[in-house]
């Protein structure tokens, strides 16, 4: 096909030219609702299978987070298919300002969000979203992708088209690293790849557990019926860990207990909930929560007993949470957000997911652009300052039993 055959309206896939896209917003809580079928039938084709990205997930953090929010969902229609979809709300702060953001974005950190999108229409798609918000500056004023994955084609081409927004204010940063395990064929093969000293202290603590603890008992959630104690415990036993450590705990507002006690029953009808356990004489000492989404087995949190630290008994539920997805036959272990050591234990390899902000070219956007940064730096600040208290109280504790690690 030249050029010259292709009409204004108009591109190429390919050797296939296709009538061009238009962009629609969707507003309405009801149509949202009833996108199901078409949402995830596009997650799957889209190469997306993303807990946090799924209609379910979605819909439920709506139903419990939404009341001070609206739908600023974007999509794209080809004939009667939908081709993409960017899950966007609007949202205003306590100084009136307004920030798009992804459907989910807020306590319960979902991570490696991105828009929807069929692979050979991606570029038109994002670039046909910045094009609307654009021509629309004055409805919003900060657009925030929080939790946009890194290896997504949608963050190459949003810096490939921040060169154009001359008027406009635009940063991407780093937002966290997700160390995550490419699952082997056996759970043995897994193990062997793990260092010499690791192997040693899970074999000998799990032979120790078992030894003091003759009813120790690994297992995994059943039936619907075992869902809301194990949850019971589950909270109680992460809980009472993050408090005595000073933090709030994943389970601290209401808000959360409610999305998770509707959303682990729905997960299960559809068979996306994993929940794996330790128990001693029936009662939970180790819970860890996952979902399965295709071959991805998402690790989202755990609890565990702090009498049974001594035996490691956080990590060994890990791993037994590990060993049960390779079972399953999946791909990929994501540990999510965080660096933290244990992590790096059980994982080689990590992922990046980033922030995408851009200010609006208006008054209000150039406000919301200064607000935006000064709290970044803010942040930047308290977390420093915490970090070195923190420093200071290891030190503290650690202070004539290792007198030189800090030196």
């Amino acid at each position: 096909f030249p050029l010259s055959n292709i009409g204004p309206n108009e591109f190429r896939i390919g050797l296939v030219v296709m009538i061009d896209c238009k962009i629609v917003q969707c507003s309405s809580v009801e149509e949202f609702l009833g996108m199901e079928e078409q949402w995830d039938r596009l997650l799957f084709d889209a190469n997306k299978e993303n807990i946090f990205l799924t209609h379910t997930w979605q819909k439920t953090w709506w139903r419990t987070y939404g009341d001070d929010k609206a739908l600023w969902i974007l999509e794209a229609q080809y004939g009667q298919r939908i081709i993409g979809i960017a899950p966007l709300m609007m949202e205003r702060s306590s100084l009136g300002m307004r920030r798009l953001a992804f459907i989910g974005c807020g306590e319960l950190k979902p991570e490696h969000l991105d828009f929807i999108v069929l692979p050979d229409y991606h570029q038109l798609f994002v670039e046909k979203c910045l094009t609307y918000l654009l021509q629309r500056k004055s409805d919003w004023d900060i657009l925030d992708l929080k939790g946009l994955a890194g290896e997504t084609p949608t963050l190459a081409i949003l810096k490939s088209s921040f060169p154009v927004l001359v008027k406009f204010q635009y940063q991407i940063v780093e937002y966290s690293r997700c160390p995550y395990i490419e699952l082997t064929d056996s759970f043995e093969e897994y193990i062997r790849s793990r260092s010499k000293n690791t192997r040693r202290n899970l074999r000998k603590r799990s032979s120790r557990l078992h030894r003091e603890y003759p009813e120790i008992e690994k297992g995994s959630i059943k039936s619907a019926d075992e869902i809301d104690g194990a949850f019971e415990s589950l909270v109680e036993l992460h809980q009472a860990r993050w408090n005595r450590l000073g933090y709030p705990g994943a389970f601290a507002s209401e808000l959360s207990l409610e999305f998770f006690q509707d959303f682990l029953h729905d997960g299960f009808e559809q068979d996306t909930l994993r929940m794996y356990y330790i128990k001693d004489r029936q009662e939970y000492k180790a819970i860890e929560l996952c979902f399965r989404v295709g071959e991805t087995v998402y690790d989202y949190l755990s609890g565990y007993d702090e009498e049974f630290a001594e035996y490691s008994i956080g990590t060994q539920v890990l791993t037994f949470s590990i060993e049960q997805a390779i079972s399953d036959g999946c791909r990929e272990y994501d540990l999510l957000m965080g660096g933290a050591k244990y992590k790096f234990d059980w994982a080689s390899n990590f992922r990046l997911d980033y922030q995408a902000i851009i200010a609006s070219s208006t008054p209000r956007g150039n406000i919301a652009w200064i607000f935006w940064l000064s709290k970044r730096e803010l942040r930047a600040r308290l977390e420093g300052l915490i970090y070195n208290k923190t420093l200071r109280k290891i030190k503290k504790e650690l202070s004539g039993k290792l007198p030189a690690i800090f030196s």
